[in-house]
Parts: structure tokens; C-alpha cells; sequence
């Protein structure tokens, strides 16, 4: 490996230490990921991961459930509305996160995606430990 090969693996693990929470034993979702980025979850938390500020107000769908608490993990200052399941979250130019603005959002109940009946019994997130409630 070259210099610059290691410099990124170097990289990539620091943030991986700091943010790991936000992706490892977790399912991608709710939220279908778009151009801005996407979402992780487990149970009744969901990741935000804002990649790209295409614009400056960032509007997703999680409905049938009711938002706890959320906070903004990678630093900075962010402002988040719900309405009825609709949620949007701006953030100022100078709080955004270079490589990933992430938000944790805390829900009343588990979340429940892609019509599955079941509840998630893997921490691998694979989709293979549905159980029927």
C-alpha cells in the first residue's frame, strides 16, 4: 500500500471509532437513502447521516411513530421539526460535519420497515432473525 492508502485507512478508522455506533450491528432504513444520504436503525433508534446539502433543509417520512428526543452526534447545532411523520432538519453552513452530519433520533416504539410483521432478533442486522410477533 502506498502512503496515501494508509493515510485514508488511518482516517477512516478514527471515524469508525468515534461514529461506529452509528452503522455496526444496524439495518439500513427507514428512510430510503437518497442524494442528501440516508438512515441506520435498530429498535426504536434512527441514524440520520447527511452526506450531501443539496439543500439547505433536509425532509424524510418515518410515520406511525412518535419522535422521543434526538440529538446531533457529530458536533454542532442543527434544527429538527415532525409533523404528522414528516420530519426536516436544516442545519447552518458553519455546523455541518464535512463528511457526515449525523443526528440520533429516539422513538417511542421499535421501528417496523418494508412490512415486516416481525421484530428484528439479530444484531447483525442481516434480516435473517424476524421473529412473528
Amino acid at each position: 500500500m502506498d502512503e496515501e492508502q494508509v493515510e485514508r485507512l488511518r482516517q477512516a478508522g478514527e471515524w469508525l471509532s468515534k461514529y461506529g455506533e452509528t452503522l455496526y450491528g444496524l439495518r439500513g432504513g427507514p428512510v430510503i437513502a437518497d442524494r442528501w444520504g440516508g438512515t441506520t436503525y435498530r429498535d426504536n433508534i434512527v441514524y440520520v447521516h447527511i452526506l450531501e446539502w443539496e439543500k439547505d433543509q433536509i425532509t424524510f417520512e418515518i410515520p406511525g411513530n412518535t419522535m422521543e428526543k434526538w440529538k446531533v452526534i457529530s458536533g454542532g447545532k442543527a434544527e429538527l421539526t415532525e409533523e404528522n411523520g414528516t420530519f426536516s432538519i436544516s442545519v447552518p453552513i458553519p455546523e455541518r460535519d464535512s463528511i457526515d452530519t449525523i443526528l440520533k433520533l429516539t422513538f417511542a416504539e421499535p421501528i417496523v420497515w418494508e412490512g415486516c410483521k416481525g421484530r428484528e432478533n439479530d444484531v447483525y442486522g442481516l434480516a435473517d432473525g424476524l421473529k412473528e410477533e
